[in-house]
């Protein structure tokens, strides 16, 4: 069942890039996603709606996974998301900077459908990348 989660992941991450989106049919209807920055949990169409942001303002978006360990139904996933700042993003406006921001994801599946995500990323480097906040020293 490991390796089938892993897979699942895999496959999400590959269908996000290729549609520049969620693709919402990996998730049970009533999946919860964690977000950082978000103050609680998102539906799965919150979730999209976020995602979509992202890509409209990084159209180039993509992710390479590092790491993936998985256990009975849950898949911890470290990576990169890597894009260019083409739009404008949390009113910062574009800047045609490239942009390389870790994440780290745990999934909880269930047979072949996420059923909770929680989502970790370096929104403050995000936005120093961008310009909107100072580099630190």
């Amino acid at each position: 069942m490991s390796e089938q989660n892993k897979a699942i992941v895999r496959r999400f991450f590959e269908a996000m890039d290729r549609q520049k989106g969620v693709p919402t049919e990996f998730f049970v209807p009533n999946a919860t996603a964690y977000v950082t920055g978000a103050s609680g949990p998102l539906s799965v169409e919150e979730f999209r709606q976020f995602a979509g942001q992202i890509y409209s303002a990084f159209p180039d978006m993509r992710h390479d996974l590092e790491t993936l360990i998985a256990e009975g139904d849950r898949v911890a996933c470290r990576g990169t998301a890597y894009g260019t700042h083409k739009a404008t993003f949390q009113g910062v406006p574009p800047s045609g900077k490239p942009i390389h921001v870790p994440f780290i994801d745990e999934w909880r599946v269930a047979g072949d459908r996420v059923v909770e995500l929680r989502v970790s990323f370096d929104a403050m480097g995000l936005m120093q990348q961008i310009g909107a906040l100072p580099k630190a020293a």
